[in-house]
């Protein structure tokens, strides 16, 4: 199987990390979170990074969605993670918090305030071979952090070579 779809769907971290490693050439993922409407699970975005960790080598295409994304504030979850040894990862789909919110593991290991922690950096986590990224519900740092990207395809680098698409939408 290489293609997965997951709708309106609500799961333990643990049962989203079983069922994800059974798939293990996946190319296209499409997740959507359901939440609360649909059960009692809390969505923690970095199990879902840790559960496609296996796919470094063959995931294309990346869409996740959170239905209860503006309404958890949840200090427990964490960013999806780094997407960037995704080595054939062109697309991906999410929303802001998913990609980019603060990790709380930080706070753990030193010791900080939930609001000190440092944001991801897009040019940091996204993989060379992205072509499109869309992002919704985004705070306006999303602006700098999308020039940083354009500076970065524009230099002699080239570290996004393939990156001809962004899609960003913000949040009233």
């Amino acid at each position: 199987i290489q293609d997965l779809q997951i709708s309106y769907s609500n799961m333990s971290p643990d049962a989203l990390v079983n069922i994800l490693r059974c798939f293990p050439s996946l190319k296209n993922l499409y997740y959507e979170n359901g939440g609360s409407i649909v059960g009692y699970e809390d969505f923690l975005p970095q199990y879902l990074g840790r559960a496609i960790a296996h796919l470094h080598d063959t995931l294309e295409e990346f869409v996740v969605l959170d239905q209860d994304s503006d309404v958890n504030g949840d200090e427990e979850q964490g960013p999806i993670g780094s997407l960037a040894g995704f080595k054939k990862l062109r697309k991906i789909v999410t929303y802001y918090d998913l990609l980019l919110k603060p990790d709380p593991e930080e706070d753990e290991e030193e010791g900080g305030d939930y609001n000190s922690r440092e944001k991801p950096r897009l040019i940091d986590i996204l993989p060379s071979s992205l072509e499109m990224l869309a992002i919704a519900q985004c705070a306006p740092d999303i602006l700098s952090q999308v020039r940083d990207l354009l500076d970065q395809k524009s230099s002699s680098t080239h570290s996004f070579p393939s990156l001809n698409e962004i899609v960003i939408g913000f949040v009233d």
